[in-house]
């Protein structure tokens, strides 16, 4: 597959899809730690912004602000036009905070990848390169050297068959100057069916890819969904399946999360079809543990969300807490605040959960953390209203409880989605 070039445009890029689950097999219990995973990285010493944008179409601007590391607040607003048709995907960015990518979408299906370079003082984003991409691509996630990023990739020939084939994972060198992808692909790879989330272990060494399964035959015969580990060439970036992939073998596997220490790896799993064999159909968030030496998973735990469908799953940046927002079948919605034990499972915190009645907006979309951990943002909306603004929270270190800060919400035209970025 080749990226072909469309020229320099004032822009942005990002996220995943695929169908055939081969020869499953389940990792074995792993053995529980008896001491503390270690401690995370320092805190990023540069400054964090927040860039927010809307997906259907209301506005292709992109707004820029800088977080206020002492109130939470956000300061400083400032835009960037596309300058291109087509509607936003999700927006990502680089591990250094140097570049911001966006994948934006024509006619329902990917059009053009743009890597946008970002000003670390301002924030500030410049015009970019755009590249046509075929119409399967879901997203990119980039490799945190900043050298190779991986196109994911719905199905083995662009068409949505009645049962999708497996994903795919292309992997291209990125331009140190620009940000922009190599037209050549260095390697392409099939992964798990329909990939939904891509992330690196915090040494570079591994990565983890999830796959949702074919939702169209959630209780039909296409194979189901998994997530995949692979060792990452430290030189070229090439991907090799580790030992004991695929695994977390279930439909609609959508999100992921590491802890900073590379210990601990959480699967989001959503509702699951009715099976005799298995003991409940409701979402669930499994915990592995990751060998240090191969990357490869031991399963640690599932905490099923009783009733509910997960909506969104979030770790703080410092491991303490998963945020799992969560609705029923009434359309009652609340949100789980999961601490995170030394071993790397997981308990209830306390006064979890926590009722959000008509604030939709709080299970809707997902949380993102300033790089401390201190403070929290959500995009404002009540029940299906158009959101309003963002919701600024400051995060008990102790509970994980949520409490608006002075100043919050604020209102901001035009929100859909926000993406945190921080330099470093």
């Amino acid at each position: 597959m080749r990226l072909t070039l469309v020229g320099l445009i004032p822009s942005l890029a990002f996220i995943v899809s695929g169908c055939s689950t081969p020869n499953v097999v389940e990792p074995p219990p792993a053995p529980v730690p008896t001491t503390a995973p270690t401690a995370p990285p320092n805190i990023p010493s540069g400054p964090t912004f927040v860039y927010l944008f809307s997906r259907d179409g209301r506005s292709d601007r992109v707004q820029a602000f800088r977080v206020n590391p002492e109130t939470g607040l956000l300061e400083g607003a400032g835009g960037h036009s596309r300058g291109a048709p087509g509607r936003y995907g999700t927006i990502t960015a680089d591990y250094r905070g140097r570049f911001l990518y966006m994948i934006t979408w024509r006619d329902g299906f990917a059009d053009t990848l743009h890597a946008v370079r970002i000003d670390p003082a301002t924030g500030a984003l410049s015009a970019g390169r755009a590249a046509s991409v075929p119409r399967d691509v879901t997203g990119v996630a980039v490799h945190p050297s900043g050298r190779v990023a991986y196109l994911l990739l719905d199905t083995e020939d662009g068409a949505f068959a009645p049962c999708r084939g497996r994903g795919r994972v292309y992997a291209h060198d990125v331009n140190p100057e620009t940000g922009a992808l190599d037209p050549g692909a260095l390697q392409t790879i099939a992964t798990v069916n329909v990939p939904r989330a891509m992330v690196f272990h915090p040494s570079g060494r591994f990565a983890y890819v999830a796959g949702r399964g074919d939702s169209t035959q959630l209780y039909g015969p296409c194979p189901v969904g998994a997530a995949a580990a692979y060792a990452v060439d430290p030189d070229s970036g090439r991907l090799t399946e580790a030992p004991g992939s695929p695994f977390a073998v279930a439909h609609t596997n959508e999100a992921l999360a590491l802890t900073p220490s590379g210990e601990t790896l959480y699967v989001r799993q959503g509702e699951q079809p009715h099976d005799e064999a298995r003991s409940s159909q409701w979402p669930s968030i499994v915990a592995y543990h990751l060998d240090s030496g191969t990357g490869t998973p031991a399963l640690l735990e599932t905490r099923e969300l009783e009733r509910r469908w997960g909506v969104f799953f979030r770790l703080d940046p410092r491991a303490r807490f998963i945020y799992v927002g969560a609705m029923a079948s009434d359309e009652s919605t609340e949100l789980h605040v999961l601490r995170v034990q030394p071993s790397g499972r997981l308990q209830p915190a306390p006064g979890s959960p926590v009722p959000t009645g008509p604030h939709l907006g709080l299970v809707r979309a997902s949380l993102a953390f300033e790089p401390s951990g201190r403070f929290a943002y959500q995009i404002s909306a009540e029940g299906y209203a158009p959101p309003r603004g963002i919701d600024v929270f400051a995060v008990d270190p102790s509970t994980g409880a949520l409490t608006a800060v002075a100043g919050s919400p604020q209102t901001i035209p035009d929100v859909g989605e926000l993406l945190m970025v921080t330099v470093r």
